[in-house]
């Protein structure tokens, strides 16, 4: 197997990946958003509440 064929076939399945990976996590947030639930995305910051 030549090396430009074999660095062509890893960045066409890692595109392919992450590809799956980001409308995976889309769907995830459309729903936690329909649910009012809380998804890392939603979540609009990390840590304690400054309200408390």
């Amino acid at each position: 197997m030549d090396s430009d064929s074999l660095v062509v076939w890893l960045f066409a399945m890692t595109l392919i990946v992450g590809a799956a990976i980001g409308v995976w996590q889309w769907t995830r947030v459309k729903q936690a958003k329909r649910t009012n639930e809380h998804s890392v995305a939603t979540t609009p910051q990390a840590g304690p509440d400054p309200r408390a």
